[in-house]
Parts: C-alpha cells; sequence; structure tokens
C-alpha cells in the first residue's frame, strides 16, 4: 500500500504538453502566424498565441506535472511537495 502511495505521489510529466507546459497554439498550429503564400494573402501575426506558435497547457495548468495539485511553488521559490 505505502509502495503504491509513493508511485502516486512521485511527479509525473503531462501528456498533453509531454512536461513542456505549453502546447501548439491550435488557430495558426505551431507556425505563429496566419495565412500566407499558399493561401494568396499576406501573412498575419497570430492573436491567439501572440505570434510564438504555442499555448499554455490547460489540463496542467503550465506547469508540465500531470499531478500538478501535489506539487506547487514553496514560499522560498523552490519546488517542494505541499507542507514543505
Amino acid at each position: 500500500m505505502v509502495e503504491g502511495l509513493t508511485d502516486y505521489m512521485k511527479p509525473r510529466k503531462c501528456q498533453s504538453c509531454y512536461g513542456a507546459g505549453y502546447t501548439p497554439c491550435p488557430t495558426c498550429h505551431g507556425r505563429g502566424r496566419l495565412g500566407g503564400v499558399f493561401q494568396g494573402q499576406q501573412a498575419q501575426p497570430c492573436d491567439t498565441c501572440g505570434s510564438r506558435g504555442r499555448v499554455r497547457c490547460q489540463p496542467c495548468q503550465h506547469t508540465g506535472l500531470a499531478n500538478y495539485w501535489l506539487w506547487q511553488p514553496s514560499e522560498n521559490g523552490g519546488w517542494g511537495a505541499r507542507g514543505q
């Protein structure tokens, strides 16, 4: 039982962003701009992602961890389990 609990408490990578904290922008598909030569128009910057090509991952709330609720920034600025 304790072994299963310790496995549950280990930080795990988010499956949506693979631990990066970001996902490709759904509007521009990671390009950072819309349109272009192949669509017969000049490329425009993407407003959804601010021309970065990526947006914050919603499932992990930008932490990169699937079990982010167990791990959060502590008062001293480092990462640690709750209560530390």
